[in-house]
């Protein structure tokens, strides 16, 4: 997995609390450091994956751009195609579509929408949508429609692009590799007897202190089985109590052979109890870090992770049971993210918060494709219309969704947030500080409208009773009905009187649609295939 030792976890800056050890160490002192340590000896042993990467193009927006190629002019889809074979080859675009603006960043997704909609020959993702049962005289209607629908969710997409991106899927192998190779040194992903070498940047010796210590990222204990094997094991010639609760009075660091028993090592490593169904999350991962980091005290310069007593973490009860970081100081926490275990859960921490911050993003362009689609099956099952109402929006209000692109969550400051398009609020509860400028409404072509709309609608909720509302009839005429409320309604779970017509419904695809329209080139000779960027 790649590695970023560039990696900044901001609330690992923080201020070490300075501890002089009094007295005896007692097994309490460490045990706590090892069971935190032993969480990513658990999860190691059988992971929880997150969710899988999602496709950066979701599959709602290719059925929009399907639908949108299948509706339009067969002239034009032949444009992509010559002599029966698909037109790969960039250097044969038609010269219509480079008359369009970002034509060369769009052209693999019109190429694609073509093709589908060129092998549909039964029309079948219209028939997902019910859309072949619309009335003929609505068609124009809705390829309008879909190319505005199209605008909106592209517009959304130009907002995440940030975080929309070809992100490496983090597996539940890869998961185990680098907990592994952080515990043990191993490669290979599985938790064996590790090997004295792995486990030490330096050659492991009888001086317990020299052996541990981490001068710099390529020195002392720089895997969590080195670590256990420095706070737990007793030094060579050492007395007293083990410190771990795991590993038996007789065990210590050899003399002869320098360094831990590989056999007690991996008993400290046996110790930890498995952790089962749960996700391995970058919370998880960095608060783990952050809680052992907070047990680290700071003497003369230099950091301890946990007890030290005299000065030294020669492994014994008088003096101390620690891994002593050279130069790490209250202020600057570059030391503690170096150890090379430490480095590992950082890594896989970035690479699984990239693919669930990638995941976050297409979710919330899925959910706006969505809304697209749901109004459009709306619009489908309308009968035949006579006009495309609401009139198109003005200018200034077409301007908005390109502009949105601009006013980006991303900009978290002031001075990011450019003013000419947008403005700051300083105050914003929804992570979106930078948030495009008030547009201004057309509100000479929506009054009338609304007025009458608004009119049917207080005259039936004017009814407090079912068959009130039933008898409010203008002729043969049904004004009014008694049900659930439909989209943009008040309480649409409860039943009550509302005006009888399908406005509602209509209001939720065509004010979608007003909302949407953006002016963007169209081609001269294609204008009901409109091309979107």
């Amino acid at each position: 997995m790649k590695q970023n030792s560039a990696a900044k976890l901001a609330f690992f800056e923080l201020m070490v609390v300075v501890s002089n050890v009094q007295g005896n160490v007692g097994s309490a002192d460490n045990s706590y450091v090892y069971k935190k340590l032993c969480t990513f000896v658990g999860l190691a042993r059988n992971p929880t994956a997150p969710e899988a990467q999602l496709p950066v193009t979701p599959q709602e927006l290719t059925d929009l751009e399907t639908i949108n190629a299948t509706l339009s002019d067969p002239t034009w889809l032949d444009l992509f195609f010559k002599d029966g074979n698909d037109k790969d080859d960039i250097a044969e675009i038609p010269t219509q579509l480079k008359s369009n603006p970002g034509w060369s960043d769009n052209w693999g997704r019109w190429l694609q929408a073509a093709k589908l909609a060129k092998a549909d020959t039964d029309k079948s993702t219209m028939k997902r949508f019910n859309l072949q049962t619309a009335a003929p005289a609505n068609a124009k209607y809705i390829k309008t429609f879909v190319e505005r629908a199209l605008v909106i969710v592209n517009a959304k997409a130009a907002a995440l692009a940030d975080d929309i991106t070809n992100t490496k899927q983090v597996t539940k192998e890869d998961i185990k590799k680098e907990l592994v190779a952080a515990i043990t040194g191993a490669a290979d992903g599985v938790l064996t007897l590790p090997i004295k070498d792995n486990l030490f940047a330096t050659a492991a010796a009888a001086n317990m202190q020299t052996t541990c210590e981490a001068k710099d990222n390529t020195n002392g204990a720089a895997t969590i089985g080195a670590v256990f094997a420095c706070l737990c094991i007793k030094g060579n010639g050492q007395t007293g109590d083990q410190i771990c609760d795991h590993s038996g009075a007789a065990i210590q660091w050899e003399a002869a052979t320098g360094g831990p028993q590989m056999t007690d090592v991996k008993a400290l490593i046996d110790g930890c109890p498995a952790m089962q169904d749960t996700t391995v999350t970058p919370e998880l991962l960095v608060n783990t870090l952050r809680d052992i980091y907070s047990t680290i005290s700071i003497n003369s310069g230099n950091g301890y992770l946990r007890t030290f007593k005299t000065g030294n973490c020669q492994g014994h009860n008088a003096n101390g049971f620690c891994v002593k970081i050279s130069g790490l100081t209250s202020d600057d926490d570059t030391k503690f993210k170096q150890l090379p275990w430490v480095s590992k859960i950082i890594n896989l921490s970035n690479d699984i918060g990239k693919v669930n911050k990638h995941n976050r993003a297409v979710h919330l362009l899925q959910a706006e494709a969505r809304q697209q689609i749901a109004a459009l099956k709306v619009l489908g099952r309308q009968p035949a219309l006579t006009e495309f109402p609401p009139a198109p929006p003005t200018l200034d209000r077409r301007t908005q969704q390109a502009e949105e692109g601009k006013c980006k969550p991303q900009n978290t400051t002031p001075t990011e947030c450019p003013t000419e398009h947008c403005e700051y609020d300083e105050k914003a509860t929804d992570g979106n500080s930078c948030k495009p400028k008030p547009v201004k409404e057309n509100t000479a072509e929506t009054t009338g409208n609304q007025a009458g709309e608004a009119a049917a609608t207080n005259r039936c909720t004017a009814h407090k009773d079912k068959l009130a509302c039933e008898n409010d009839k203008t002729g043969d005429k049904q004004n009014c009905a008694w049900r659930k409320g439909n989209g943009g309604e008040p309480e649409p779970e409860k039943e009550m009187c509302h005006d009888s017509s399908f406005l509602p419904d209509k209001k939720i695809a065509f004010s979608v649609v007003s909302a949407a329209f953006v002016g963007l080139v169209a081609f001269e000779n294609y204008k009901d295939f409109c091309l979107i960027l």
